[in-house]
């Protein structure tokens, strides 16, 4: 187990490609978390929504470890292409599993709060919500829009707004 000799971070990654942002992640994610090493998990071939990586895997894993990983290892194809919810349930059972201390993801956003409401109002599912999923109902444009509506202005009572 990696947490017996040292602290890592792990990170479930596509690098496609690998940019700077990339590195400044992995580098923030050692700094912050005081991991002596960054283990990434990485999708192999092709991507998440099924389409070949513009890279191979091997280029991208090296790019990856002249960015700052110590380790990449690939996300079985398996997890690399299913849903979101999938890829993320995988890849952290693997890094789970490999005993990283610490889990680090990037977002567009910066902040933590508006993600962890949307992820408690889809594990919970409250009524409104389930009422919003029942069949004939178009996930995306009903359900989405309210979720982020809902997190932007912390209230449920956005699934109050008329179709």
């Amino acid at each position: 187990m990696l947490g017996d000799i040292m602290k890592s971070v792990g990170i479930i990654a596509e690098y496609n490609p690998f940019h700077n942002g990339h590195q400044y992640h992995i580098q923030q994610s050692k700094n912050l978390t005081g991991a002596d090493a960054a283990v990434v998990l990485m999708s192999g071939h092709f991507t998440q929504r099924g389409l070949p990586a513009v890279a191979d895997k091997w280029q991208r894993a090296k790019w990856a470890i002249q960015g700052g990983a110590d380790l990449v290892f690939e996300l079985p194809f398996v997890y690399a292409v299913r849903s979101a919810e999938l890829f993320a349930k995988g890849g952290i059972s693997i890094l789970h599993r490999l005993g990283v201390d610490f889990l680090s993801f990037g977002s567009e956003i910066g902040n933590l709060s508006p993600l962890s409401s949307t992820a408690q109002i889809l594990a919970e599912e409250p009524a409104d919500f389930r009422q919003l999923l029942r069949p004939g109902k178009q996930f995306f444009h009903k359900t989405v829009i309210r979720i982020l509506l809902m997190v932007l202005h912390h209230s449920q009572d956005v699934f109050q707004i008329t179709e």
